[in-house]
């Protein structure tokens, strides 16, 4: 298509320099400047990227005047630059912004062979003179100046616009998840958290939550997701399937392999040995993780993760993940308690048999509140999502310091000039568009010491983000991308009750023990009598047979394993995650650890039968020659098939001094600033348990202490009390002085009325070492701004440390 003086209809333009011996296009540049590069094209072929189109459309009633845009992304429209107008010799240079275009004056020569660009009611005119940046910016109008004069080639009309949904076809996603990634891109963020799943999800909720209570001391969070909202909450929650006969499978994992995607496998042979994938969607899999959230067993957590993380987990973070989690254990009956004081009697080896602990609340008892339900950072960050206010045209109006956007897959993490600190990351939408999102700057331009990435976007997903941003080396050199999931096995047997008015009584249990081998290994068992396992559907026998009124007996066994040195991750051609990755050493029936849980596993069984009198179906072993078989006694879950894959971007393993690893304590990632890791990549080693009460244990730890410090105080005075507001709202607040030290003369007019504190903010008061005062605090009054309730709340303010009022 040839080139034209002027635009002459609405419609996509190329624009460049008229009359050069070097074709010079304009080029949109997405970063937080959203600039115009004139870029020099050698083959007239190559300027076919969206970047080098512009939608240019008539202003109605108003001769040779029009708006434009970067076809880009709609959203933006061209203006004079308003962050830094001195930019340019004083003249500023072409920016976008989201919403509307300036209105441009594109005036044809006196020859009509090329036009003149600025802004209506400008003197200046669109120019590029600056060899380095090579940016479209004003100049003074002269008549020599090359780079001045413009011509425009038309490429396509503009497509008509979608039409409007149909009346009632309204979803979630469009009510409460608008914000687009190059809407997103126009502003610079203090934290990017990658990922909404166990591990950064529950970050992303808890980051809301820590910017509601330190008012001005909040920080500007952005949370990408690369899926959408099939699920508005955890799978079980809802709807799901029924009528699969014996099975009493949760059918959480129905929706776990209906909603993963598969990894790509290097050996083919190796993809029937795996079960597990992604699932790319709000929450990640915890939309259909199996809630089983026991502890990793204290001699292994402090093996393997050190004392000092293990201090900071069982005196803190473990009852705090429990607390967010609902973790629900069930009413003990006279019959209950009597069938696990029978198998602690019967199977010894330090068994202590215990109900299993469910990520659930099933009922309350609170008249009109509804059960919680089964756990998934889901709901908090939906009831987020749904908290934001609207415009009247009933656009979302985007929480200030708190971002999300779905649909969106992060690519890589950019880095600074000395490859060092995260800078910000490259993401790409559902049209493979890609634009750059960036974090703070100083005020020197350079990347702010205080800004931070969360990378929790998978085992997988986590090490192929980072492979893309130029750490293959590092990954591989520090035993990173060794993907593993441990030995998990399990053996069922069908029953039914002799008295059959007992099954009732009874209900259903799921129970646990830890299990210390001869071989010193410590194992998990569980056991579910007539209830639901967190093992696949298609694991167990017979979805055939309906009769109810033979119900299932499981016992599921997870040994610890070391990771697999074996298994690595590469990048394919196109940037995707390929993986070698397979179970060493095979797994035996023969197995010494193996062998000796069988035999638990008969105790167990027997010791059921005999306490709750019951029937195996449709031969009992014992009374059946060979009935045990064995030789294939246990059957292993495929790996993956529970999500538990971990390990390719680990802590240091205390248990190996001389094991290299990528992560410092914190989850930092070494040898680079600014970027901090939280999902099942971290492990190690893959544990005894399912690890996401520990994760999630992680991640309340990392968002806390380490990505927004809810007690940001660092330098305490051993002599000094410090009170802070993290309440949301205004309080008042006097302190005591049982020390008796002589009161700053601040204190005392602060003493006249109380001292007020905002959201956030932290008061200090000299006192002495070792005596505790009391603070008392007043709330504010029902819909008022200065009157405070009458009677006030007591607290214990220690000297040294921060007493946080919530």
């Amino acid at each position: 298509m040839s080139f034209q003086p002027q635009p002459t209809k609405t419609g996509t333009y190329r624009i460049k320099v008229y009359g050069s011996d070097k074709d010079r296009y304009w080029k949109y540049i997405p970063d937080k400047d959203r600039w115009i590069e004139l870029t020099t094209v050698d083959d007239s072929n190559k300027p076919s990227s969206i970047q080098f189109k512009w939608i240019i459309a008539p202003v109605t009633g108003d001769s040779d005047t029009f708006t434009i845009r970067p076809a880009y992304d709609t959203d933006i429209g061209l203006v004079s630059s308003t962050d830094n107008e001195q930019k340019y010799w004083g003249h500023g240079y072409a920016q976008g912004q989201v919403g509307s275009s300036a209105n441009w004056k594109i005036t044809k020569s006196a020859d009509g062979n090329y036009s003149k660009i600025k802004i209506e009611h400008y003197y200046d005119v669109l120019d590029s003179c600056e060899p380095t940046t090579n940016c479209v910016h004003f100049y003074r109008d002269k008549s020599d100046a090359e780079n001045q004069r413009f011509v425009f080639q038309l490429v396509e009309d503009p497509l008509p616009p979608p039409p409007p949904p149909l009346s009632g076809s309204k979803t979630f996603e469009q009510l409460w998840f608008q914000l687009t990634p190059q809407k997103a891109a126009t502003e610079s963020y203090d934290i990017i958290v990658i990922g909404t799943g166990m591990g950064a999800g529950v970050i992303a909720g808890d980051l809301f939550d820590s910017n509601s209570r330190l008012g001005s001391g909040a920080k500007s969070v952005l949370v990408i997701e690369k899926g959408g909202l099939p699920f508005h909450s955890h799978c079980l929650n809802a709807a799901r399937p029924s009528g699969f006969g014996e099975d009493r499978g949760q059918q959480n994992d129905t929706f776990f392999a209906l909603f993963r995607e598969n990894y790509q496998f290097k050996e083919p042979n190796q993809i029937k040995e795996w079960k597990g994938g992604p699932m790319f969607n709000l929450g990640g899999r915890g939309a259909a993780w199996g809630l089983f959230v026991p502890r990793i067993h204290d001699d292994h957590l402090r093996k393997e993760l050190g004392n000092n993380l293990y201090d900071q987990l069982v005196r803190v973070w473990y009852k705090e993940a429990e607390d967010l989690m609902d973790l629900y254990l069930p009413t003990t009956n006279t019959i209950h308690q009597n069938l696990m004081e029978r198998l602690n009697i019967r199977t010894q080896r330090e068994c202590q048999w215990q109900w299993g602990r469910i990520a659930s609340e099933f009922s309350d008892p609170k008249n009109f509140d509804f059960a919680v339900g089964a756990y998934s950072p889901i709901d908090k960050l939906l009831e987020i999502a749904m908290s934001k206010d609207r415009n009247p045209d009933g656009t979302c109006i985007e929480h200030p310091n708190w971002k999300i956007v779905l649909n969106t897959e992060v690519r890589s993490i950019m880095w600074d000039d000395d490859e060092t600190r995260a800078t910000g990351v490259v993401v790409r939408d559902v049209s493979g568009k890609e634009t750059k999102i960036f974090l703070k700057t100083d005020s020197s331009g350079k990347p702010s010491a205080n800004t931070k990435i969360v990378l929790g976007a998978g085992s997988v997903g986590s090490a192929a983000i980072l492979m893309r941003s130029g750490m293959t080396d590092q990954l591989k050199q520090n035993d990173g991308l060794h993907l593993t999931d441990h030995d998990i096995f399990a053996r069922a047997c069908t029953f039914r009750y002799l008295d059959p008015s007992v099954r009732e009584k009874i209900g259903s249990m799921k129970l646990q023990s830890y299990v210390r081998l001869k071989s010193g290994t410590i194992a998990l068992v569980n056991m579910a009598v007539d209830a639901s396992s967190f093992l696949p559907r298609e694991f167990l026998p017979s979805q055939v047979f309906t009769n109810d009124d033979f119900p299932k007996l499981i016992v599921a066994l997870i040994t610890p394993t070391p990771l697999n040195k074996k298994n690595t991750i590469d990048l394919d051609d196109k940037g995707e995650p390929v993986l070698t990755a397979g179970r060493d050493p095979p797994f035996l029936n023969s197995n010494p650890d193996v062998v000796e849980l069988r035999s638990i596993t008969k105790d167990l069984i027997r010791t059921v039968r005999d306490a709750l009198q019951l029937q195996l179906r449709p031969t009992d072993p014992d009374n059946t020659p060979g009935g045990w078989d064995d030789t294939n006694f246990f059957k292993p879950l495929e790996l993956g098939g529970v999500a538990h894959e971990l390990g390719t971007i680990p802590l240091k393993a205390f248990s190996q001094p001389n094991r290299r690893y990528l992560l410092e304590g914190d989850l930092k990632l070494r040898e680079r600033e600014g970027v901090y890791i939280c999902d099942l990549s971290i492990f190690p080693f893959s544990p005894e348990v399912n690890p996401t009460l520990t994760l999630v244990a992680l991640a309340l730890r990392l968002s806390r202490t380490v990505i927004l410090p809810r007690t940001p105080v660092t330098d305490s005075l051993a002599d000094t009390v410090y009170v802070m507001n993290q309440t949301g709202d205004t309080i008042k607040v006097f302190v005591s002085n049982r020390a008796g030290v002589t009161l700053s003369q601040e204190e005392i007019n602060d003493n006249k009325d109380g001292k007020v504190l905002r959201p956030g903010d932290i008061v200090a008061r000299k006192r002495s070492v070792g005596v505790d005062e009391t603070v008392m605090v007043y709330r504010l009054d029902y819909n008022s701004t200065d009157v405070y309730l009458p009677r006030p709340i007591p607290y214990i303010a220690t000297p040294s440390q921060v007493c946080v009022i919530e």
